[in-house]
């Protein structure tokens, strides 16, 4: 695959994927998988991700990243999976991370970062901010800081046409209503 040739061609080869069960239950993250893994990558992967990602999942990310010696971070999934992936680059790096909430905290490069979107309303992909919520609280934070946007993007049309009708409905309403807000906002 196209994003196996970029971890080769950098000299990755221990990757984190990080996703959500559903991706898992579907057999998408194992095509991630064995993309990786026929060009001699290794993956670990963390399916941890809910909605409205907290600092616990991301504080478990990077505990498998480092229990792995993982050098790069794959998102594999929606804007919670994608925000949970930039939380644990971030941590990764710069430590704990509820002290990178806010703008440019981000004070170390973050570990390499990829992603692979599965729907077509989040943005995150392309966005210097990830919203981590305090999990204790519940308060969302807003993370931002441009070193937050992935090296490389993969858009695999294929992926989105295994997500559940739902799933493709909510987040086709969801790009149509930032698109909306985008022409009406000043």
């Amino acid at each position: 695959s196209a994003a196996s040739d970029v971890y080769k061609r950098q000299g990755l080869t221990n990757v984190l994927l990080i996703t959500d069960k559903p991706l898992v239950d579907l057999g998408i993250a194992k095509r991630v998988v064995d993309g990786i893994e026929v060009n001699g990558g290794q993956v670990v992967i963390y399916d941890g991700v809910l909605p409205d990602p907290t600092t616990v999942m991301v504080d478990a990310g990077v505990l498998q990243f480092n229990a792995n010696n993982c050098n790069a971070v794959l998102a594999l999934g929606g804007g919670s999976s994608i925000d949970t992936a930039k939380g644990v680059a971030a941590a990764a790096t710069n430590g704990d991370i509820a002290s990178l909430v806010g703008v440019m905290k981000v004070k170390n490069k973050v570990a390499p970062l990829f992603a692979i979107p599965t729907t077509s309303g989040t943005g995150s992909e392309v966005s210097v901010a990830a919203v981590i919520s305090d999990a204790q609280t519940h308060a969302k934070g807003l993370m931002i800081d441009v070193g937050l946007v992935p090296s490389a993007i993969a858009l695999d049309p294929s992926v989105m046409l295994g997500m559940p009708k739902f799933v493709t409905a909510a987040t086709g309403m969801d790009a149509l209503t930032h698109g909306i807000e985008t022409y009406v906002s000043t």
